[in-house]
């Protein structure tokens, strides 16, 4: 039977009732001259390419309904939610800051908001996941892939208010939640020079490094900040184009005890690299 190639909501419909019927994958695509992949998609929810203009309206309608009666709810949440500062808070949005995306777009009528963070180290991600889980109260997917551990939040509220959160106001916050922020952007950007005897942090925001040394400092940590042009450089792998960055450097034994007590890794490699370090100091 020569195969159809044309399909609209009407060969949809009818593969849904005979698939309701009882009819198998193999049969229908017999009946109705459709290949068995285009069936197999459809029966995952896919819609034809060219279905009816009709039936699209229809569905934005539906949409725009849904979103109507749905606004109030989300405009409570985000209220509650951007004043719930919490340290699990703190963290997911050091985390983004550091690794991570937050993305807020429109899509047909819908608004639409997607929060990520990617790394190679498992137990970072799943600190992250369960950190946003508790704070947001939403669940999240964390996905192995390409060799690197995804999580995925597809909140709007959530994304609207990482993205909108002043970072100023970590300054004028508890010591936990300035640590909390910390341990997140270090443990995305930050690394641990072992020979070095220190604690480094790159990034190419001036912005984010004064924040990160201005907290420091809250923490009574001592810091030195230097700037740095290459041409082509490479972070974990990652080739990033010529450009200035800065770095914070946290060098001596107090101060690396200081920032194992008060903020530390959840990166367990990272962790024990820092503890290693403060335990090679000789005792005075």
């Amino acid at each position: 039977m020569k195969m159809n190639k044309t399909y609209n909501m009407k060969h949809y419909k009818k593969f849904l009732k005979l698939k309701k019927i009882g009819f198998s994958t193999n049969k229908i695509s017999e009946i109705m001259g459709i290949s068995q992949p285009v069936l197999y998609f459809w029966s995952k929810g896919s819609l034809p390419l060219r279905y009816s203009r009709k039936y699209r309206k229809s569905s934005l309608k539906k949409i725009r309904k849904y979103n109507k009666i749905n606004k109030k709810l989300r405009k409570e949440k985000y209220r509650e939610l951007r004043l719930k500062i919490t340290s699990d808070f703190a963290f997911v949005l050091g985390s983004v800051l550091g690794d991570g995306c937050v993305t807020v777009r429109k899509r047909d009528v819908r608004n639409m908001g997607q929060t990520c963070l990617i790394t190679k180290d498992k137990d970072y991600a799943t600190n992250f996941k369960e950190s946003l889980e508790r704070w947001s109260k939403t669940n999240c997917k964390l996905i192995f892939y390409r060799n690197v551990w995804n999580v995925w939040s597809y909140s709007l509220v959530v994304a609207k208010c990482l993205k909108n959160f002043d970072t100023k106001d970590l300054l004028i916050n508890s010591e936990k939640i300035k640590s909390s922020f910390l341990k997140g952007i270090f443990d995305a950007e930050g690394s641990v020079d072992i020979n070095g005897k220190k604690i480094i942090f790159v990034n190419t925001s001036k912005n984010i490094i004064n924040l990160v040394e201005s907290l420091l400092k809250s923490l009574k940590i001592k810091s030195k900040v230097y700037i740095r042009h290459s041409k082509v450089r490479f972070i974990e792998g990652r080739m990033l184009v010529p450009s200035s960055y800065f770095i914070i450097q946290i060098g001596s034994k107090e101060n690396l005890k200081l920032f194992y007590e008060k903020i530390g890794f959840s990166i367990k490699r990272k962790q024990n690299g820092l503890k290693n370090i403060i335990n090679s100091y000789k005792p005075f």
